[in-house]
C-alpha cells in the first residue's frame, strides 16, 4: 500500500511540474530551447504573457524546453483568438482561429508548419466562407466558395494544386454564371 501511494505522489508531482505557468519575462532562450531563469534544466511547463489590463496575452506550452503542446492566444478583450497545437516550434494539426466577437474565424490542419488536411474559412456572422482540403499546403479535391448569406459563389476540384474538371461561378440568387472544363490547370 505504501509503494502504490509512493507511486501515485510521484505521478500528481510529475503532472503538476508539467502544468507550470511561468511569465514569459521568467524564461531565457538558449539555442533552441526555454529555460527557467536560474534553472539548469529546459523549461516543462506553460509559458505566458499578459496584456496590460492584467488578461491573458497568450500561453504555449513546452516540453524539455521547446514548444510543444497547446498554444491560445487572445484579444485584450480576453476573448479567444487563436488555438492550436504545435510540435518542435511548428504548428501540427488543429488550429482554430476566432474573431473578437468569439465566432470561428477559421479551422485548419498543419503539419509540420503546412497547411495539410481540411481548411474552412467563415465569415464574422458564422456562415461559411470557404471550404476545401489542403495537401502539402496546396489544394487537393473540392473547393467551394459562399456568399454571405450561404449561397454557393463558386466550385470546382484541384488535385495537387493544379485545377482538374468542371468549374462553376453562381450569381448571388443561385443561378449559373459561368462553366468551364478544365485539364491540368487549363481550360478544356
Amino acid at each position: 500500500m505504501k509503494k502504490l501511494l509512493t507511486i501515485l505522489c510521484l505521478v500528481l508531482m510529475s503532472s503538476y511540474s508539467y502544468s507550470e505557468d511561468v511569465y514569459q519575462g521568467q524564461l531565457i532562450i538558449i539555442g533552441d530551447q526555454h529555460f527557467k531563469k536560474f534553472s539548469p534544466e529546459p523549461f516543462t511547463g506553460n509559458g505566458v504573457n499578459y496584456f496590460e489590463n492584467g488578461k491573458l496575452n497568450w500561453s504555449l506550452s513546452f516540453k524539455d524546453g521547446i514548444q510543444d503542446g497547446l498554444m491560445k492566444i487572445f484579444y485584450e478583450t480576453g476573448q479567444l483568438r487563436v488555438k492550436g497545437y504545435s510540435k518542435n516550434y511548428k504548428k501540427n494539426g488543429y488550429l482554430e482561429r476566432y474573431y473578437e466577437n468569439g465566432n470561428i474565424h477559421e479551422k485548419v490542419v498543419y503539419k509540420d508548419d503546412v497547411l495539410d488536411g481540411p481548411l474552412e474559412e467563415f465569415y464574422e456572422n458564422g456562415v461559411l466562407n470557404f471550404k476545401t482540403t489542403m495537401k502539402k499546403g496546396k489544394p487537393h479535391g473540392l473547393v467551394q466558395l459562399f456568399y454571405e448569406d450561404g449561397q454557393p459563389e463558386f466550385r470546382t476540384t484541384f488535385y495537387d494544386g493544379v485545377v482538374e474538371g468542371l468549374l462553376e461561378g453562381y450569381f448571388k440568387n443561385g443561378l449559373l454564371e459561368m462553366s468551364c472544363n478544365y485539364k491540368k490547370g487549363k481550360p478544356h
